[in-house]
């Protein structure tokens, strides 16, 4: 069925009620890793301690950058991938045009010490996707379902990053947007996070997602990731999953 409308319309609908009902259907929460947002800066005194023999290995969709320890561990690492990858593009109806670099480490002590953008990984960070270069950095020292979630969440970014191009002169995208269509691809409810939800739809201070923009004032940073994430529930809920497809479309 076609759904024809424009972004603003579908935000102005995430009243109280509606997010409600949604989130009154999701009665199973399994825990997922947290995937903070990075605000990146630049460190001088960043300090390596060991020294990478990175190698490539090529599958369809990525090429995955390891080093030898990490060998043992690269069927299973680029099986994860390239699942994710047929979910989000099966999702989003697209495509990347170039393989997707995905690096990867065998700790996240390891993953600190990444070089990519200096100072990024700070504590929380459990991965990251950089939009200019299109590269995926993540430690693979998670449970294999929490691993896939991971990947699913950054290759999200990097899917997000094609279809709504980034660049310095252009970063006006709502941070829920980004943020919230990962977390939404991912699957999972966090108890904490659908309480976070439930929570602030009781006590009728769920903002206008049409201008919600950064963090909106709330002083815990997984708001708009929750409230993101419940916003796209409520667009398939409503629209199907093809209604997600034409909302981040709409926002090129």
């Amino acid at each position: 069925m076609s759904c024809a409308y424009g972004g603003r319309t579908i935000l102005g609908r995430l009243h109280v009620i509606g997010l409600v009902g949604l989130l009154t259907l999701c009665w199973t929460v399994v825990a997922t890793a947290q995937t903070n947002q990075f605000n990146p800066y630049y460190g001088k005194n960043l300090v390596k301690y060991d020294d990478f023999d990175w190698h490539i290995y090529t599958t369809d969709h990525f090429e995955i950058f390891y080093y030898p320890e990490l060998e043992q561990h690269l069927e299973r690492i680029a099986s994860y991938a390239e699942s994710a990858y047929a979910q989000v593009s099966a999702d989003l109806t697209h495509d990347l045009a170039t393989l997707v670099p995905l690096v990867v480490f065998k700790t996240h002590s390891e993953f600190e010490q990444q070089n990519v953008i200096p100072g990024a990984v700070s504590d929380g960070v459990g991965a990251f996707a950089e939009p200019f270069r299109r590269r995926i950095l993540l430690p693979i020292d998670e449970p294999p379902d929490q691993l896939y979630r991971l990947i699913t969440h950054e290759l999200t970014h990097q899917f997000a990053f094609d279809i709504v191009p980034r660049s310095v002169i252009r970063r006006n995208i709502p941070l829920w947007v980004d943020e919230g269509l990962a977390d939404y691809m991912a699957g999972i409810w966090r108890p904490l996070d659908l309480m976070q939800v439930r929570d602030a739809a009781l006590a009728d201070i769920l903002p206008e997602m049409s201008n919600f923009d950064g963090y909106g004032g709330f002083t815990n940073l997984r708001v708009v990731y929750n409230l993101g994430h419940a916003a796209f529930e409520f667009i398939e809920e409503r629209w199907d999953k093809e209604g997600v497809r034409q909302f981040l479309f709409s926002l090129r």
